[in-house]
C-alpha cells in the first residue's frame, strides 16, 4: 500500500534475516521474552498505522488490536515500552500529513496514543507489586542515567546494526588495539551506508525515511536511558534499518539505466549478505563451542555435590580476565560459561539447601569460606581448594 517494490521487500528481509546484529535472535539465542515483545511491538505499530491511515472500514478494530498487542508486548518484555513514545509521534506526523493542524484534532489523535501510555503505567505498577528489579536512577550498569550515556548507547546501537563484520571480533580488536582490521571494517560499512543515503535521498520514499531516522532514538526507548547496553537490545532497531537499506540500494538498483552499474550494486548487497551470514557462522561456533566447554565443567563438578556442607555455600573461583579476552556471552572463560545457569547446578546436584556463589582469583582472600566447598578452575581444569589454617588461607590441590 505504500508503493515498495518487491526488490525492496526482498532486500528489507535478506537484512533483517541474515544482519549479525539479529544474531541473537536468528539463532535461538536469547530469551524468547526479548524476541516476541519486538515481535508485537512491531504489530501494535502496523496495526495502528492502519488505523490513523483509515485505510479499511474495520479500522476501529485494528485500533483495538493495536492495543491488545501492545498488552502482549509490554507483558513479554520491557523493552517493548518503545510504543509509547513511537504511537505518539506516529499519531503527530500522521497529523502534519493531513495539513489541518486543527487543535481539536491534534489533541484527539494523541488521545488514541493514550491507552498505550496506560498499559506502560499498569505493566510498572505490577512489576513493583511482585518486587521485581526496579527502574532506577543511579550509577550501577542497569540504572537510568540521563546524560552523555545516551548519545552512547544511541551511537553503538547505531553502528552495531550496520557493521556486516561480528561484533566479537570489532570488540576485541578495538580493545586489543588492531586499528587496521578496525579502520577496514569501518570503511566498507561507510561506503554502503553512503550509497544507501544517495539512493534514500532520489527515492520518492525520501520523505518516509527522514521519518523513520527521527524515530531511530525513541525504538531504543527505554533502555537508551541505561549506563551500559549490549547488542541484544538493538532488536527493535534492527527492523528499520533493514527498511532504509532496502529504499536506499534498490532505489539505485531499480532508476539505474546501465546494466554493470545494477549488477554492481547487486553484486556488493549479496557481498554484504554473505558477510553477514558468515559472522553469523562464526558467532554460533562461538556459542557452540561454549556449550561443549559448560558441559565439561559441570561434569567435572559433579563428584564433588556431596561434599558441599549442608546449608552451606559452593564457591566458584574464576580466573582474572579481562576485556581483552571476554565479550558478551560468546567469549567466556572458566566458570562465567555457567553463571547465568546456576539453577542448574542445584538441579544436577538434586540438592536445594546450598548457595552458589562466583568469584574472582583476587577475592578469595577476602571472603568468608567457612561452611563452604571451594572450586577453582585453572586451564581447563576443576580442583578443589582444601582449606588447611584457621586464617581461610586458600591453598589448592
Amino acid at each position: 500500500r505504500n508503493g515498495f517494490s518487491r526488490l525492496s521487500s526482498i532486500m528489507a528481509f535478506g537484512v533483517m534475516a541474515l544482519s549479525q546484529a539479529n544474531s541473537y535472535a536468528i539463532s535461538s539465542l536469547d530469551t524468547f521474552s526479548q524476541i516476541t515483545s519486538t515481535l508485537f511491538g512491531y504489530s501494535c505499530l502496523v496495526f495502528y498505522s492502519v488505523y490513523l491511515n483509515k485505510q479499511t472500514r474495520s479500522g476501529h478494530w485494528f485500533y483495538l488490536f493495536s492495543i491488545l498487542l501492545s498488552v502482549i508486548a509490554i507483558l513479554c518484555k520491557e523493552n517493548a515500552m518503545f510504543i509509547v513514545p513511537t504511537t505518539l509521534t506516529i499519531a503527530l506526523f500522521s497529523e502534519i500529513k493531513t495539513y489541518s493542524h486543527k487543535p481539536a484534532k491534534i489533541f484527539a489523535l494523541i488521545i488514541t496514543a493514550a491507552p498505550f501510555l496506560i498499559v506502560s503505567v499498569a505493566f510498572m505498577v505490577l512489576r513493583k507489586h511482585l518486587n521485581l528489579m526496579p527502574a532506577e536512577i543511579g550509577p550501577g550498569k542497569f540504572n537510568i542515567g540521563l546524560g552523555f550515556n545516551i548519545l552512547k548507547n544511541f551511537t553503538i546501537s547505531v553502528i552495531q546494526s550496520i557493521l556486516p563484520h561480528s561484533s566479537v571480533s570489532v570488540y576485541l580488536d578495538i580493545t586489543n588495539k588492531r586499528w587496521i582490521n578496525v579502520a577496514m571494517v569501518f570503511l566498507l560499512s561507510a561506503i554502503l551506508a553512503a550509497i544507501a543515503i544517495r539512493g534514500i535521498i532520489n527515492s520518492k520514499h525520501k520523505k518516509l525515511s527522514f521519518v523513520i531516522i527521527l524515530m531511530l532514538p525513541l525504538f531504543l526507548f527505554p533502555v537508551i536511558l541505561l549506563n551500559e547496553i549490549n547488542e541484544l537490545y538493538i532488536y527493535n532497531m534492527t527492523p528499520l534499518f533493514a527498511v532504509l537499506l532496502s529504499i536506499g540500494l534498490s532505489q539505485l538498483i531499480e532508476c539505474s539505466g546501465k546494466q554493470f552499474r545494477k549488477s554492481g550494486l547487486m553484486v556488493l548487497f549479496c557481498a554484504f549478505l554473505f558477510w553477514n551470514s558468515v559472522s553469523v557462522f562464526n558467532k554460533c561456533k562461538l556459542m557452540n563451542k561454549n556449550g561443549i566447554e559448560s558441559e565439561s565443567i559441570h561434569r567435572q563438578i559433579e563428584p564433588y555435590y556431596s561434599q558441599i556442607p549442608y546449608d552451606g555455600n559452593l564457591i566458584l573461583v574464576n580466573p582474572n580476565t579481562s576485556s581483552k579476552t571476554e565479550y558478551s556471552i560468546f567469549k567466556r572463560t572458566g566458570f562465567r560459561q555457567i553463571q547465568f545457569g546456576a539453577i542448574e547446578l542445584v538441579r544436577r546436584s538434586r540438592r536445594s539447601d546450598f548457595h552458589v556463589r562466583f568469584v574472582i582469583e583476587q577475592e578469595l582472600d577476602t571472603i568468608n569460606i567457612s561452611n563452604s566447598l571451594v572450586l577453582r578452575y585453572r586451564d581447563g581444569m576443576v580442583h578443589k581448594v582444601n582449606l588447611y589454617d584457621k586464617a581461610g588461607t586458600a591453598v589448592s590441590n
